[in-house]
């Protein structure tokens, strides 16, 4: 059976040269639109194909419209959390469970860790980083912070955009998760004692990582991830399904 073509709209085209524009860097993060009247000559089109282009890029993310005098389309360079919220409904709705998107993050870093050992990269970051790990061990707000960069650092080093864009994105979705636990478990029990065992075990890591130790170091951080994930999990079921329906 022949599939009919489909032929794209004024403003779907329009949207696709404006969205074009903003992925290629030419329109800037915060920046407006041109005003309505320019965008007009500009396409020769009509205010309704312009509305209905604008009407698709807001549905992207990629502006956001306000009214009144100073009002206009302000453009959004995707992020991840962008991606993340989209990626989040996916696996919301294909039932993946925490537990499953547990199990990839113990895939992704030990990749990173073993060629990190193998390239003998700069690891200054990762040094600067894990201090900061150590000076933040009594402020959950700030040692949530310094961990979840930690993580960042390992895979950033490996200059490999695409495994870290895809690390941020699953960080995004987790995100919601450990703050909740952590809270938790903080009224539970006193989780100093883990805390510096998590930074005894990066410390660790770090040695490995320097002293060129790629398969002893891949195989340490994965059984790490492994039991702090299942530490984690002792705070919800692991069959939780990852749930995004009410992120703004």
């Amino acid at each position: 059976m022949e599939v009919p073509f489909k032929v794209p709209k004024a403003g779907e085209l329009v949207a696709q040269r404006l969205r074009a524009r903003i992925l290629r860097g030419e329109l800037k993060e915060g920046e407006n639109l041109p005003q309505e009247n320019e965008l007009l000559e500009m396409f020769h089109i009509s205010r309704p194909t312009l509305r209905e282009a604008l009407r698709i890029l807001e549905s992207e993310g990629l502006i956001s419209i306000s009214r009144g005098t100073r009002g206009g389309a302000m453009v959004h360079v995707p992020d991840s959390r962008v991606a993340s919220r989209y990626f989040g409904f996916l696996l919301q709705a294909q039932q993946v469970t925490y537990d499953d998107v547990f199990s990839t993050l113990s895939f992704i870093e030990p990749m990173a860790v073993r060629w990190l050992a193998e390239q003998k990269v700069d690891l200054s970051a990762l040094r600067i980083t894990l201090e900061q790990v150590k000076a933040s061990l009594d402020d959950n707000t700030a040692y949530s912070a310094s961990i979840s960069q930690f993580h960042r650092n390992l895979v950033e080093l490996t200059g490999v955009r695409t495994m870290l864009l895809l690390l941020e994105m699953i960080s995004n979705i987790v995100e919601s998760y450990y703050t909740t636990v952590s809270h938790a478990a903080a009224k539970a029990i006193d989780n100093s004692e883990s805390k510096r065992s998590g930074h005894k075990a990066r410390e660790r890591l770090l040695k490995l990582i320097e002293a060129g130790e790629a398969a002893e170091a891949e195989i340490f951080w994965r059984r790490h991830l492994e039991k702090s994930h299942q530490i984690m999990l002792r705070w919800q079921s692991p069959d939780l399904v990852v749930d995004f329906s009410e992120t703004l």
